[in-house]
């Protein structure tokens, strides 16, 4: 990647990039903000790779999220197979037990399809895996996936041992300060392998995610581990680094 990290200070590593006006990206990336861009249905990617040409700290990533597969053309796979020279890896891609039941199948046939690809590429994973993580993860693993992200992480502490052991980071969402789960995992997880996110600009409980509240995750971050403010920032940083790495 080209990404120049004597620019950057501070790591958005899940945001939807592309659901921001062309105003509101340009004021982001003044802001020295590292951003892995994960597209959502299959007109984000586009725009995710053109802003990713445009915009140096911009790591692009190309896929379909699990709720928009529902409709999803399955033929489609192949055109978007085809940018893959443009992008960095896939995401935001994955499984969802608790919003996508009655569509799980084809979820499933998405995300296998995609892993498989990914695998014979050496291509990096940026995963939603809500209520499905030990099964994302044991697909993921089987296929021997290298490098993934499992964005927003609130699953069991067991798995989040497994995700740290095969060398995998996850992600820690500013609503790590009032969701309980989350909360738990950003106690018990190894900062070695945490990032931030922002996830933005989708909106939870009312409050207005956006890469902007990444900084102030750092300082709760460090409040919560015990660990200064700067020392945080850094290892978050490095993280980003060691994923980046080819």
């Amino acid at each position: 990647m080209r990404v120049n990290f004597n620019e950057v200070e501070y790591v958005d590593a899940h945001s939807h990039l592309a659901g921001f006006t062309d105003d509101e990206i340009e004021r982001i990336i003044k802001q020295k903000i590292l951003i892995f861009a994960v597209s959502y249905d299959y007109s984000s990617i586009f725009r995710t790779i053109d802003l990713a040409k445009k915009f140096d700290n911009i790591v692009p990533f190309i896929g379909i999220h699990p709720w928009e597969t529902k409709n999803f053309d399955l033929a489609k796979l192949e055109e978007i197979f085809r940018l893959v020279d443009e992008a960095f890896g896939f995401g935001e891609i994955g499984l969802d037990m608790r919003f996508g039941r009655d569509y799980f199948d084809k979820q499933l046939k998405v995300f296998e399809k995609i892993v498989e690809f990914a695998a014979e590429h050496s291509l990096p994973l940026n995963i939603h895996a809500l209520d499905a993580w030990h099964m994302t993860l044991k697909i993921i693993t089987n296929h021997g996936i290298k490098k993934a992200i499992f964005h927003w992480y609130s699953g069991p502490i067991d798995v989040l041992r497994e995700i740290e052991g095969q060398g995998y980071y996850i992600t820690i969402n500013p609503c790590v300060r009032f969701q309980k789960k989350h909360s738990t995992v950003l106690k018990k997880a190894s900062i070695e392998h945490i990032l931030t996110e922002s996830d933005g600009p989708y909106k939870y409980r009312g409050l207005d995610l956006h890469p902007f509240m990444v900084k102030d995750l750092v300082n709760y971050i460090a409040q919560i581990k015990g660990i200064e403010e700067e020392i945080v920032k850094r290892q978050i940083l490095t993280n980003a680094k060691k994923f980046l790495q080819k």
